[in-house]
Formats: structure tokens, C-alpha cells, sequence
């Protein structure tokens, strides 16, 4: 089917899915197998949801995918802290 057919939940959830790909690809070496298999899972209900064209239960998975996917990284504190005492370190040396 052509994309531009697609409803536009579609054309989103597709996105999603792609960023999600995107995003183990690149956090693959910090995620525990845990928090691994909990994206793993969280994805298939996603893409059930997507596959059976369910609007609402889509916007609920994808809801949760997000969730899932924000909570299995640490977030950074004072970044902007660390990143004005890397630049004087680097001044110094």
C-alpha cells in the first residue's frame, strides 16, 4: 500500500517505530537485558496494535513505548555545568 494512502496515525506509529529501531541501535550498549526486553515487549504490543489498525489502542502503546523507552536511560543532570567545567578544564591543559 502506498504511504500517502496511510491514515495519518499510520504514517506516525511508522515513525515511532522507527525511532524506536533508531534508539536501541544507538543505546544498545548501556540497556541492561531487563530494560532490553521490556522495549522488546512493549514493541510487539505496539506493532500488533499498528498491524490490527486499532486507532485507539495504538495511541495507548505508542503512550507506553515512549514511557518505557524514556525510563530505560539515565537522565543527565547539570549538563550545562559539566559541559562549562570541561571547556575550563580544557583551558588550563
Amino acid at each position: 500500500m502506498l504511504s500517502y494512502f496511510q491514515p495519518k496515525y499510520i504514517k506516525q506509529a511508522r515513525l515511532l517505530q522507527k525511532g524506536v529501531k533508531k534508539f536501541l541501535k544507538y543505546k544498545e550498549d548501556i540497556l541492561s537485558e531487563e530494560k532490553r526486553s521490556k522495549i522488546d515487549a512493549a514493541s510487539a504490543e505496539f506493532d500488533a496494535a499498528v498491524d490490527a489498525r486499532d486507532k485507539k489502542r495504538v495511541k495507548e502503546t505508542a503512550e507506553a513505548l515512549t514511557k518505557v523507552c524514556e525510563k530505560a536511560v539515565p537522565q543527565h543532570k547539570n549538563t550545562a555545568l559539566r559541559e562549562n567545567v570541561e571547556v575550563i578544564f580544557v583551558a588550563f591543559v
